[in-house]
């Protein structure tokens, strides 16, 4: 069990696999700081890009995005005092 953990943190610690993340999150900032959209919106256009490329590598994508959703809603609602979505809501200030 313990092998199957480190096996996936060696697999994180790739550089394109990092990448990825890396770009996933620029991604999912964007969709996030976008009032209306969100991140089932993001992966769903991200779906047809993941379809050539490794399991792994498609899921660090989708994990950067899904990752970095609620800080990009927390830019506009700080920010413009206009929640993207319901969590982003209880961030909003007077």
């Amino acid at each position: 069990m313990l092998e199957m953990w480190l096996s996936g943190f060696e697999g994180l610690l790739q550089v394109d696999v990092f990448l990825l993340v890396m770009l996933g999150m620029m991604i999912g900032l964007v969709f996030g700081a976008i009032p209306g959209l969100g991140g089932s919106t993001a992966i769903a256009l991200l779906m047809p890009l993941t379809y050539g490329m490794e399991p792994f590598s498609a899921l660090a994508l989708a994990g950067g995005v899904m990752g970095s959703v609620p800080m990009g809603g927390s830019i506009t609602s700080i920010l413009l005092n206009t929640p993207g979505t319901a969590p982003n809501a209880a961030r909003m200030t007077l």
